[in-house]
């Protein structure tokens, strides 16, 4: 896969499970109100599941293909996804939010490209350097095993 496609992929879709992941915290704040703490813990929970084993498969076929002579650039492929990711994520959260029944809060445009894209950004990218470091060194395990 050439470098801007994984950008693309990376970026494009973890900005869609996070728009979609706070679509269903906003219904659950309208309908279900009584029950948001669980929603917000389930939300984060689903971004940060989500980048931690893209992450997490990026790392570990890396090491499997390549062994320690790797040539794959990750922390900057996933900084660039995750800020990418993160600008989308916010323009598209703050288009969402102006449908009604959907209780996205009423952030200005500014903010959700400020504060709002940084902390994408951070849920984003640092669960995924996570998950590329747990899948390297599980991938050295097994290639410990085999030969």
């Amino acid at each position: 896969m050439s470098p801007m496609n994984a950008l693309l992929t990376r970026a494009l879709g973890l900005a869609l499970v996070h728009l979609l992941a706070r679509a269903l915290l906003g219904f659950a704040v309208l309908f279900w109100t009584d029950r948001t703490s669980p929603a917000r813990t389930a939300a984060l929970v689903l971004v940060v599941a989500c980048s931690m084993s893209w992450g997490f498969a990026d790392g570990r076929r890396d090491r499997l293909r390549h062994g320690d002579r790797s040539e794959a650039d990750f922390p900057i492929l996933w900084l660039r996804a995750a800020v990418l990711g993160g600008l989308v994520a916010s323009v598209a959260t703050w288009i969402a939010g102006l449908l009604p029944y959907l209780s996205l809060g009423r952030n200005s445009l500014l903010f959700e490209l400020t504060a709002g894209a940084a902390w994408i950004v951070l849920l984003i990218y640092v669960p995924a350097m996570v998950g590329v470091g747990l899948g390297r060194v599980l991938a050295n395990r097994v290639l410990a095993r085999v030969g």
